[in-house]
């Protein structure tokens, strides 16, 4: 038999609140109002562990409980769907990598940034040139190729500068009027 390996407590707790996060379950109450949480069951009761905090409830008092899947579950569902489509489908490169895309403005509209990541990630994996995957990754087109941006402004000759990208001669004249300052205070 193969034993599971050991995991402290509090790993095991984290684990658990990570998972009962993902649920989104509405709770309709004999009064009509609705909760949304993650509802666990305590037999005569129900807990529900909502974002503003945790409710217990009488059974007696609950119509009905619907369980909903997270925006999480639907990018995960949706991303099956296109690499099924991929594979079934024989779809070109192209339109693969738009598929890709298309979740990946999905996934932006429902603010699941690392959702949107990898889908742009995976559109980019098929074609590289993809003008939509590359813009929203944040890279721009200069010079005939795709660079970051910072690889653009430096190609222009721009130089990072107290959090801003800006022309040398504008950081040599704060550096200058910098130290002209530091020297008329230590004159005074």
């Amino acid at each position: 038999m193969q034993r599971l390996p050991f995991l402290p407590a509090a790993a095991c707790l984290c684990a658990l609140a990570v998972l009962c996060a993902a649920r989104a379950d509405t709770v309709t109450l004999d009064n009509g109002r609705t909760l949304e949480g993650h509802v666990i069951d305590n037999g005569d009761t129900i807990t529900i562990e909502m974002a503003q905090g945790t409710v217990k409830i009488a059974k007696s008092r609950v119509k009905s409980i619907t369980a909903k899947d997270t925006p999480e579950d639907e990018f995960r569902r949706r991303m099956d769907e296109v690499r099924a489509a991929i594979r079934t489908e024989k779809l070109t490169v192209a339109e693969a990598a738009a598929r890709y895309f298309a979740l990946a403005e999905w996934a932006g509209e429902q603010k699941l940034a690392r959702a949107r990541t990898e889908a742009l990630k995976q559109a980019l994996e098929l074609d590289p040139e993809h003008v939509g995957a590359r813009k929203a990754s944040g890279f721009v087109w200069h010079a005939e190729r795709w660079m970051t941006r910072a690889e653009r402004n430096q190609a222009l000759g721009m130089v990072f500068y107290q959090g801003k990208w800006v022309p040398p001669e504008a950081k040599e004249d704060a550096e200058r009027a910098k130290e002209a300052a530091r020297q008329d205070r230590a004159e005074r």
